[in-house]
């Protein structure tokens, strides 16, 4: 592929820029002047097109359903091979932005040039087949945050940090158990809220139920708020549900065994796994939130692991 570099910033760009939606027709304008073919760019340029039409949804019919499902998957917490390649690559990039975003490393600021610089580096080191793959798994895996301090980010107030992470970790998790009775854990009001939520189990907010108080503070307003300070966001406090706004500051057993009209379980007894430490209990404290995070911190560790990627 004929590339045309210029400076920018100190780094070489193979279109001469970043592409943005401003700019992007004056480079391939400035690249068919500089093709005396300028067929060879359309087609490269049809090409590329109907591959990002595959990776944002807009036209996957035939792929294989792996495939589709790990293009969405990148979709949701933010890749000529073939489709089980391309799914393997999928499932690293989805992997590595979770530990991304929960860690900020490397920083946003960076992506753009990781990704300019490994798509160079596939090219010009004439990278192909499988090993196109190995050399994304390393590029990624070297500018990734260590296993220790995923850990350590995991463990602390990750919803106060990143909510919209700390739902895609939960909805992971929790999808082994989705039943089809169950809307999808992605489903959307027409509003474009989700369906599902997340749920505090010992509730946030500045005024703490009087049942929450005896329950998690013994009946002490000023320990309640110190264990709500330092737990209330953390991931062994954290769940989701379908009905939040009916949940929201009941006591534990209420929410636990709270049902709708139809006598449908709406609480913690909804059947997803999440809340298997939940509907076992009859009250909900300190040493129940800290062994509940050390629990769910390893299921998220396992589920976003590099190690059992390989190509």
């Amino acid at each position: 592929m004929n590339r045309p570099f210029v400076q920018e910033g100190g780094a070489q760009l193979p279109l001469g820029s970043v592409a943005t939606r401003s700019n992007l027709l004056k480079i391939y304008e400035k690249r068919i002047g500089q093709d005396p073919g300028a067929l060879g760019v359309l087609d490269e340029l049809i090409g590329n097109s109907a591959i990002y039409s595959q990776i944002i949804g807009v036209d996957r019919e035939g792929m294989d359903a792996g495939l589709v499902r790990q293009l969405v998957e990148i979709a949701r917490a933010q890749g000529v091979l073939g489709d089980s390649l391309i799914a393997g690559i999928a499932a690293l990039l989805v992997r590595f932005f979770v530990r991304r975003n929960v860690t900020d490393t490397p920083p946003t600021r960076d992506l753009e040039r990781l990704f300019i610089s490994i798509c160079e580096g596939i090219e010009d080191e004439r990278v192909e087949g499988v090993d196109v793959a190995r050399y994304i798994k390393r590029r990624l895996v070297d500018v990734s945050s260590s296993d220790a301090t995923f850990k350590e980010r995991l463990e602390g107030p990750i919803y106060d940090v990143n909510p919209d992470m700390t739902r895609y970790i939960l909805t992971v998790l929790a999808e082994p158990s989705v039943t089809k009775e169950m809307k999808g854990l992605w489903e959307r009001y027409p509003s474009g809220n989700y369906v599902w939520t997340i749920e505090h189990v010992f509730p946030q907010g500045e005024n703490i139920p009087a049942s929450w108080v005896d329950m998690i503070g013994g009946g002490d307003k000023a320990k309640a708020q110190e264990i709500q300070a330092a737990y209330v966001h953390t991931l062994g406090n954290l769940t989701i549900t379908g009905y939040n706004s009916k949940l929201s500051n009941m006591p534990f057993i209420e929410k636990r065994d709270r049902k709708d009209s139809n006598g449908s379980n709406v609480g913690y007894r909804n059947g997803l796994n999440l809340n298997d430490d939940l509907v076992s209990v009859d009250s909900w404290t300190k040493e129940q939130i800290e062994a509940r995070t050390e629990k769910l911190v390893k299921l998220a560790l396992k589920a976003f692991t590099f190690d059992d990627i390989e190509f």
